[in-house]
């Protein structure tokens, strides 16, 4: 099994907590192509925006499991040749059912990831 860090991505609290830090908001988007991918990582590049890679059930359902983080390491390292140090996340979408998420978006089972400011 290969690590997030050795495709290139970050930490997702870590991300979480410099954003909690810096008051900014993380984008999330979805990608079901390789279009999709470059859109992204340029747009985020060009206003130096941290970004999370999402892939949803249905791509991970279409493509197998050592296709879709290498498209993410290829994402990476787009970015870096391109001369953006932005940071990458790679997640999937359904991480828990619907009734479980709460107002802010993030579900109940993950908010220890990050310390919410009253």
């Amino acid at each position: 099994m290969v690590s997030f860090k050795e495709l290139g991505f970050v930490n997702i609290r870590e991300m979480f907590k410099k954003a909690m830090e810096g008051g900014y908001a993380v984008p999330a988007y979805n990608f079901n192509n390789l279009e999709q991918i470059q859109a992204i990582i340029n747009g985020c590049g060009r206003s130096k925006s941290p970004v999370i890679l999402q892939v949803s059930k249905g791509a991970r359902d279409y493509a197998n499991a050592t296709l879709l983080p290498n498209m993410g390491k290829g994402a990476v390292e787009m970015a870096r040749e391109q001369g953006y140090d932005i940071p990458v996340l790679l997640r999937r979408t359904r991480m828990c059912s619907v009734a479980r998420i709460s107002i802010d978006g993030m579900c109940q089972q993950h908010r220890s990831l990050v310390s919410f400011h009253p």
